[in-house]
This record gives C-alpha cells, structure tokens and sequence, in this order.
C-alpha cells in the first residue's frame, strides 16, 4: 500500500499565513504518517499570490505589492485605489538545508487602499491587485499582471494617467 507524505511550506505576510502543501507518495505501511509542523521559508511579502517552483528547485513567489501615492482610481468593487511601482517576485533558494530569501524583481504595476476602509473590509496596501503569477523561463520571467478594475478604466488610461494629465 501506499502511504502520502506531505510537506507544508509556509509564507508569512503581516498576520497572515500563506499555506502550499507538496504532496509525495512512497510505498510503505498501509498508515498513513502525521503531516509535520508548517515551516516558515518566507517574511515580510507584500500580498503574495501565484508560488512557482523552477526545474532547478528556486520557489518563486508573485506579490502584488502594496499600491502607492497615486494617481487613484475606483477598483471594481467600489473602493479607491492607488497606484504605485510596489509589485515585485520574490525568490526563495534552499541551500544547505536553509531558504534564503531575496527580491529578484521590483518596481512592478500595483493598486491597492492606500487608507483603512473598513466598509470594504480593506486595511491600508491590502488586497492589492498587481502581480498575480510569475513563471521563470531560463534567465527570464513571465509576470502576469491584474488590473483590479473595469476595463473602461483601462481603456481611458484612469489606472496610470498622472493626477495632473490633461489628456
């Protein structure tokens, strides 16, 4: 028979857990083992989404960063949103036994509550909408980007046009 094996990795984000689980099998007894304790590979992510690993064993970690000082616009679900270079992916290596952890790349599209609004139930750089997967292709990245809000506002430029633009 069969026995599963799982391994958590644990991603922490403010008082937030992020929780991927690998699964393994082995033949073994017909019991299956206890899952171990999440162990914490990553801190200090500023609202991870999609996690890649790479053929070499490099854990990827999309974030959609925290928004920034503008310009704003109306999200979709009727809250306002500020702009800022804030996004980014986050590499995780194990070596030795140990992850380390560093930010590969930064200055990525992010829009995000730049004040706690909790009639929408968003604290301030929460539920960001920016960087939402990230698949590595040799040396180079794939970074799949999200609007968070109505085409039309994509469509007049509302998400990046300068507060002051005339056009």
């Amino acid at each position: 028979m069969a026995r599963a094996r799982i391994r958590m990795l644990s991603l922490i984000t403010g008082g937030a857990m992020l929780t991927g689980g690998l699964v393994t099998t082995a033949a073994s007894s017909a019991t299956a083992a206890a899952p171990s304790a999440p162990t914490v590979v990553a801190t200090g992510l500023n609202n991870p989404r999609h996690l890649t690993f790479t053929r070499d064993g490099r854990l990827l970690v999309a974030e959609s960063g925290t928004g920034g000082a503008g310009p704003c616009i109306m999200s979709s679900e009727g809250s306002q949103v500020c702009y800022g270079p804030t996004g980014s992916v986050t590499e995780l290596v194990r070596y030795r036994g140990v992850w380390h952890q560093r930010r590969m790349v930064t200055g990525l599209p992010s829009l995000a509550s730049q004040v706690d609004d909790p009639a929408n139930n968003l604290a301030k750089g929460g539920s960001a909408t920016g960087p939402s997967d990230v698949e590595a292709l040799g040396s180079h990245y794939l970074v799949s980007v999200g609007l968070g809000a109505p085409p039309s506002a994509r469509d007049r430029g509302q998400a990046t046009k300068s507060p002051t633009s005339t056009t």
